[in-house]
This record gives structure tokens, sequence and C-alpha cells, in this order.
């Protein structure tokens, strides 16, 4: 073994040398050009980077003066739009109430019959001074809706008076002068846009003012006979009578509707004129925050990929120097491996000389030794062949030993059992001839007309009990339909307890998880000697010791982070303050990716938790009906077991016709088997796939089963191609087709096909 451990080492020594010898020859040649190349490309990137962060400031602080200019022409433009929609909205509305003044659909019927409808009315002819509107209403009435027609079309319809008052009036007419009194007339705070006016002369000809309504109570006795007097509120005098003014139609206040209508036009002309400058402006604004961002984002992107350059070449430079340096500390320690293994290739090769002389010796006495060992090896032999003869004999003499003691046991027990029975069977004969006595005395002593009675008795006792069973049994319907409904609301409660129990244990778990914080805090408050005074009043501030606790570790680590004294310490803080500069930017990019991320994830979720709704009721909706079909009546129905639609389970809940389970697992097999039918035949309604197959679905069903099931494959076929594996023949006569198998030779099966309809129609000829 020594000497085969040698030669062994002494190969893996000699392959070690030449693996290390190719190593050192094979070692890689630094390239210190390019490592000196990357260094002053690295330092030019530098100031390339200084630049580009200069510019990136700039731009950034550019954007929110832009910002600010767009967001305040975007709230100046909306307001004008507001404004102007609720002056588009109240200009409607009162055009539309100056279109439908005075409707009457009986004199609007005359008017269309005679070719009137067209004509103008005397409100849009004429212009009243501010604040003299209501004072002309009140003279004029439905006069100031007379309408604009001459004297020759009248004659037309003279004679067919029209069924509601109305007042024609000649806009051609010329007025007659009148000679002003003591007061100005109301026909002078009127002027007309078109026509003459004589119509309107010789309604308020006579019409006097007053600015107030005291003082035409005043001037009334010295007005003219014949001639009244108005004030701006619409009241009127005459010398001996007053009219107090109301509204009473819609043609009330039309002047000042009128001019309320023209001002709101000429308004939304204006706001119409200051939108379209604005949203000029809003453009021009929004255009130039866009080219700011876009020049911010190019920006950004030219510094990014600089500073993934200048990252690339520090990195390519260290591995560089690291290359180097590998290279270096590996030679050393080939040579000093191969010096070393060297040696040991030496030592070794003297301990196989010694082992092979030592070998030569061993293999002498070996010889001798083997000789004496078969001598002994065939002694031994012999003596394990007569042991195990011994062996064999002392076994077999056991088991006839052991076979004899049961045969012997077996001869007793049979020995007493028959013993026994002899003996029972004497009993029984002795019992069986005293009862035969008995009988025959009991026989002659029975009176037939008593056992009547008493059988009679005995079946009206009977039927009785049977009524009290019967009772007994629909009370025990109604306390088990109790007991369900109770057994049904305890594992509701049930199911409501299990949270508030977690919730619990959730607050126990806190509760102790506090006393443990407190006790170290206190301990630690103790060790620091710290000023509690000082403590509470900053966490009465607001302060939380989460925060203390944060803050506590952070100022420890920095503390030991510090270290020895770094002079360069202001430039890496300078150049950490830039990568935090760029990294928040880089930050507030991802948060707003999130943003948009999470608002899609909500999107979908909302989608799927309708799409799913939908979906679920539709199906739900279809296996009632299908439920309902296969049993001939009943319910089923599915129920979402949990409160979240997305990760809630579905729990299928049928009742066939006559029966009350609480569960499906207390229904048969073939009720089972419809229930899934059921559930399997709504999936496909509402999704239909080419085909379906079904393996012996109809097993467990009887005939009447079978033929409901048969009837709906028959519905369902006419949107699903169904392929069925069945035994049962009322299935087999639904089918269009049959596919069977036989083997007709031993080990050789082959296909049968029937074509139904084929069948029939060669039947019927």
């Amino acid at each position: 073994t020594h000497h085969q451990h040698s030669v062994k080492t002494l190969q893996q020594l000699e392959s070690r040398h030449t693996r290390l010898t190719h190593e050192l020859r094979g070692l890689p040649e630094p390239d210190r050009a390019a490592l000196s190349a990357a260094e002053a490309e690295l330092e030019a990137l530098i100031e390339t980077l200084d630049q580009l962060r200069e510019q990136a400031d700039m731009a950034q602080q550019q954007l929110p003066a832009l910002e600010a200019q767009r967001q305040y022409l975007r709230t100046q433009l909306e307001e004008i739009t507001r404004r102007q929609h609720q002056m588009e909205g109240r200009l409607a509305g009162l055009n539309q109430i100056q279109a439908h003044l005075d409707a009457d659909t009986k004199l609007d019927g005359w008017l269309n019959q005679h070719a009137l409808t067209s004509l103008p009315r005397l409100w849009q002819h004429i212009e009243v001074e501010t604040g003299w509107e209501t004072a002309l209403e009140a003279v004029l009435r439905e006069r100031i809706n007379a309408l604009a027609e001459s004297g020759s079309n009248i004659s037309g319809v003279i004679n067919d008076i029209p069924p509601s008052r109305v007042s024609f009036y000649d806009p051609a007419a010329i007025p007659t002068a009148s000679a002003h009194g003591f007061l100005p007339l109301l026909l002078d705070k009127v002027r007309w846009k078109t026509g003459q006016g004589g119509a309107l002369a010789d309604w308020i000809g006579e019409v006097y003012v007053a600015e107030s309504a005291a003082a035409a109570l005043t001037l009334r006795e010295q007005l003219p006979a014949n001639a009244c007097l108005v004030c701006p509120e619409g009241h009127v005098f005459t010398r001996h009578t007053v009219s107090f003014h109301a509204e009473q139609s819609a043609v009330q206040g039309v002047l000042a509707r009128q001019k309320e209508i023209e001002r709101l036009a000429e308004a939304t002309e204006e706001s119409a004129l200051q939108k379209e400058t604005l949203a000029e402006q809003l453009a021009q604004s929004e255009d130039a925050l866009r080219h700011a961002q876009q020049s911010l984002s190019t920006l950004r992107n030219q510094l990014n990929q600089a500073q993934q350059r200048q990252h690339q070449l520090q990195m390519d430079t260290m591995r560089a120097q690291q290359a180097l340096e590998r290279v270096t500390q590996r030679s050393a320690q080939i040579t000093a491996e191969l010096s070393e293994v060297e040696a040991q290739m030496e030592q070794e090769r003297t301990a196989q000389q010694a082992a092979s002389e030592r070998l030569h010796e061993h293999k002498t006495q070996a010889d001798f030794v083997r000789e004496h060992l078969d001598d002994a090896r065939r002694a031994r032999s012999d003596a394990e062949n007569l042991l195990n003869q011994k062996r064999d004999l002392q076994r077999s003499s056991e088991r006839k030993l052991q076979e004899i003691r049961f045969t012997l046991q077996s001869c007793d027990s049979k020995i007493n059992d028959l013993n026994n029975a002899m003996k029972v069977s004497s009993e029984n004969k002795e019992r069986l001839n005293a009862q035969l006595a008995q009988l025959n005395i009991e026989q002659i002593q029975i009176d037939e007309s008593d056992q009547q009675a008493t059988l009679q008795q005995a079946i009206a006792e009977r039927q009785t009990q049977e009524h009290a069973l019967a009772a007994r049994r629909n009370e025990l319907e109604s306390a088990n339909t109790q007991l369900r409904t109770l057994e049904e609301a305890r594992m509701r409660l049930e199911q409501g307890l299990t949270p508030l129990r977690n919730r619990m244990e959730e607050l126990r778990l806190n509760a102790q998880e506090s006393r443990l914080v407190e006790a170290q805090c206190t301990e630690q408050l103790e060790a620091l000697q710290a000023d509690e005074a000082a403590l509470l009043a900053g966490l009465e501030k607001g302060a939380k010791v989460s925060g203390l606790n944060a803050e506590i570790t952070r100022l420890s680590s920095a503390i030991e982070a510090l270290g020895a004294v770094n002079l360069a310490a202001l430039e890496e803080l300078q150049h950490a303050q830039e990568r935090e500069t760029y990294l928040a930017a880089q930050g507030a990019d991802l948060d707003q990716a999130i943003a948009t991320l999470e608002s899609a994830i909500q999107k979908i979720d909302g989608e799927t938790r309708e799409l799913l709704k939908s979906t679920f009721d539709t199906v739900n909706q279809s296996m009632s009906e299908l439920f309902t079909t296969l049993f001939g009546g009943g319910q089923a129905q599915l129920i979402l077991t949990g409160d979240e639609l997305l990760d809630a389970g579905v729990q299928v809940f049928a009742q066939p016709p006559g029966k009350k389970n609480s569960s499906i697992h207390l229904l048969s097999g073939g009720e089972k088997a419809l229930t899934a039918l059921s559930l399997i035949f709504a999936l496909f309604k509402l999704t239909p796939a080419p085909f379906c197959l079904l393996d012996e679905v109809d097993a467990p069903l009887d005939d009447s089963n079978t033929e409901r099931y048969a009837r709906l494959v028959k519905q369902m076929s006419e949107h699903v191609q169904f392929l069925f594996i069945t035994h049962n023949r009322i299935t087999m006569e639904a089918a269009n087709q049959l596919i069977g198998v036989t083997m007709q030779e031993s080990g050789v099966s082959r296909t049968v096909t029937v074509d139904l309809e084929l069948a029939t129609s060669l039947a019927a000829a």
C-alpha cells in the first residue's frame, strides 16, 4: 500500500508540475496602453458630465415657470369657457321663452290656417328706454305681441274671427302729430327699429309717464280727458281710477328679456374672442413647455448615457488593474508552488525506493504464510459441515415433537366439545318435553272467543301505535329541519367567529410585543442615562419612538463609518449629492411609472371583476335552468365563499325535488352526476367548445334520468359536437352515429360504425 501510494503521489505531483508550468507560460500579458487610454477617456468624460449637469439644471429651473404659466392660462380658459357656457345656456333659455310667448293651441291653428304664423311681433320692432319696459307692457298688455300686417291682408280674415284675442298693426303707418302736455309721453320712451310707429301712437298716444307711483297719484288730477298716467312699476292712473300692475302671462317681461338676449349675445361673442386668444396662448405655452421637457429629457438621456459610459470605463479600468495584479500574484504563486512540488517529488522518489525494498521482503513472507493458510481453511470447512448436519438433525426432532404436542391438544379439545354438546342436548330434550306437556294442557284450556277479542284489541292498539308513530315521525322531521337551520346558523356564526379570534390573537401578540419593546426601551434609557423629560417633550411634539430608534442607529452607524479623517470628503460629498439628485429624478420617474402601473392594475382588476361577475351570474342562471330541466324541478345555485370576488371560492348548492339536503355531499351518485352535468353544460352555453367528450356519464343514472340526460345532450348538440362513451341503450338511441369495438378473433380488435339515420331510412324502405 505504501508503495502504491508513493507511485500515485508521484504521478499527481508530476501532473501538477506540468499543469503549473503550462499555466505559467499561458498567463496573459496585461495591456498597459489600453489601461492608460481608458483613464484618459474617463477624465474627458467627467468634464462632459459636468457640462451636461449644468445644462440639465438650467432646463429644470425653467420648467416651474412654464408650468405655472400654462396652469394660469388653463385656469383662465376654463373660467371663460364656464362663463360662456352659462351665458349660452341663459341665452338659449331666454330665446326659448321668447319663441313660446302666449302659446295657444287654438290660436296657433287659426294662424297656420291663414298663413300668419311667420309674421313679426311688435316687441321685435321696438326698443324701449331702460326702466320703462314694464310700464309699456302694462299699457299695451297682450298688444305687445301684436302681429305686423297691413289692412289689405286683414280683410281676408275679417270674416273668420280668431278663437283667442290677437292684435294686428300696420308697421308702415305714419303717426299723427300730437301736442305734448305738461308731462312727457310714454311714446317718447320708445324707438322704432323698423317702421313708422303709427299703430303704437294710436295705442299709447295719450299715455303720460311719471317718475314714481306717488308722483303719478299727485299729478293724475291734471290729466286731460281720456288720458292716463303710468309709472316705471307699470301702475296705470287715470283721473278717477288706479290699476296696479302684476304679471299675468308669459308675454310680461318680453322687452326686458329681449334686451337681456341682445346683451348676452354681445357678451358671448366677446367671450368667444377671448377664448380663442387664450387658447392660442395656451397652445404656445404648452408647446414651449413640451419643448423644454423634451430638451430636459434629451439632456437626461445624454447624462444617463454619459454616466453609464463613465461607470463602464471605471469598471473596465478597475478590471484591467485587477487583472494586472492577479497576473503578477499568480506568477509568484506558481513559481513558489513549482519549487515546493519539486521538493515533494524528490521526497516521494526516496520513499518509493524504500517501499520497493520493504515490498520484496513482505512478498517472501506472504508466500510462506499462504501455504499454511490453505491447510487451516480445509480443516475449518470440514468442521463447519459436521456442525451443520448436527443442527439440521436437531431442528427436525424439535419440529416432530411440536407436531405431536399440537395433535394431542387438538384431540383433548374435541373430546371436551363432544361431552359438552351431549350434555346440552340432554338438557334441551328435557326442557322441550316439559314445554310440550304444558302446551297440550293449555291447548285444552284455550277459549277461542277470548283469543279473538284479545286479537282485535291488539290490532286496534297496533293502529293507535302506528298513528302515534306517524305523528312522532312528523315531529322528528320538523325537529330535524329546525336542527339543520340551527346548524346552518351555528356554522355561519363559527365562520364569523374565526376572524374575530384571529384578530384577538393578533392584538394579544401586539400587546405582548409592545410590553417587550417598552421594557427594552426602559433598559436602554437607563443604560444611556437619557433625559426622559426632554424625550417626552419631543414625543409630545409629534416624534415617534421608531423614528428616534432609527435616528440613534443612523447616528451610531455614521460615527462608526467616519473612521479616520478623509481630506477628500467634501469632493466626495459633492459627487454624492449630484448622484443623489440624479437618483431622485430617476426615482420620480419610477414613482410615476409605478403610479401608471397601479392605475392600469386597478383598471384591469375592475374590468376583471365586472367580467367575472357577469360570467358568474350567467353561469349561475344557466346552471339553475339546466338543473331544473334535468331533475324535473328542485333548485341549484353557485355561492361565492368570500368577500373579495377575485379571491373567493365557489360552492355548489343543489336540492333535487323532494329533498332538503344541506350539502351536496348528501346526494346520491346519480344526483351528483346530474348536478355536475348542469354546471358543465352551463359553461358550454356561455362559451361553446368545438366538441365535448363524455365518458360513461350515464353509468349511475336510472332510466328516467337517462332520458332527461339524452334529451339535454340532443338539445346542446346544436352548438357543440358530443362524443360520448356509454353502455346504456337509451343513450345510444339518442346518438346520430354509433362506433363500437369488437373482437371476432382472439387478440384482434376492429371498429364497427353504424349511421342511425341511414339505418332508419333502410329499415323504412
